[in-house]
């Protein structure tokens, strides 16, 4: 559906698009100004990009709660700019290679959820017109080469399929093409992925838990340690395990890092 124009168009002979090379400069220019001039962090605030994510985090986030775990350092900055900016080639040269999708690179949409009396908002990556199968909704990631052959069999993570669920809910669309590129080698792929009103229930429900949270009622953790004590990977990456697990301590398992919470036994 993308993947296969961009495909072909990068082994054809290459076309000069003069409209495309001031966008694909001017999306380079806003997201280094944005990620390595300004001031980074939104504060306090949530997204529908969240709704597929542990919700004690996010209440830690919406609450206020100073970072205690993981930092944002000078690597993460590099590797989140490179991130977006992968994902928005993948957007420019499917634009290239004949893919009419509106409402992308600096246009994205605002779409939102009523979470009670509250609105949550996302910002769609694009929308693909279509002359026979109508309208879909665009979502690129880039990937890890562990990642991406996960996505190749179909196991594609919960938070992306909670976060594209939630768009399709606010746009009243049904379907998602969602192109992944692996970033360790170039190469990309897409999966086709089925409004799911289950999906979008668990999604409000977490959203709501999120909201309705104060500092002295927070939601449940979504992960428990497991054997002797190790926590799964998804809480040695947020940024509040020291709220969530004040007796937590980095630990060297092999040749890797894991969070251990002190005292467990197997």
């Amino acid at each position: 559906m993308i993947v296969d124009k961009i495909n072909t168009y990068l082994t054809s002979d290459p076309k000069s698009v003069d409209e495309i090379k001031l966008e694909a400069g001017r999306i380079a220019e806003v997201m280094f100004e944005r990620q390595f001039m300004k001031e980074g962090g939104r504060g306090k605030y949530i997204g529908l990009s969240s709704c597929g994510r542990c919700a004690r985090q996010s209440a830690y986030t919406l609450l206020g709660f100073e970072h205690k775990g993981k930092e944002k350092d000078a690597r993460s900055k590099v590797v989140f700019y490179q991130g977006d900016l992968t994902e928005q080639m993948v957007y420019l040269l499917a634009k290239l290679a004949g893919c009419d999708i509106r409402h992308g690179g600096l246009n994205q949409m605002k779409v939102s959820l009523h979470i009670g009396d509250k609105e949550v908002n996302g910002h769609p990556d694009g929308i693909l017109k279509t002359q026979n199968e109508g309208d879909f909704l665009v979502e690129i990631k880039s990937m890890s080469s562990y990642g991406f052959d996960d996505f190749q069999k179909g196991e594609i993570d919960s938070a992306y399929v909670a976060q594209i669920n939630s768009y399709l809910d606010a746009l009243g669309l049904t379907k998602c093409v969602m192109v992944a590129l692996n970033k360790d080698a170039g190469v990309l792929a897409e999966r086709i992925i089925d409004f799911d009103p289950e999906i979008v229930k668990k999604a409000k429900e977490t959203l709501s838990a999120v909201l309705g949270a104060t500092i002295d009622d927070l939601p449940k953790r979504w992960y428990e340690p497991g054997k002797e004590g190790i926590l799964p990977w998804n809480c040695l990456y947020c940024s509040f395990w020291g709220h969530c697990w004040p007796t937590a301590e980095k630990v060297l398992v092999k040749r890797s890092y894991k969070l251990k919470v002190k005292g467990m036994k197997k």
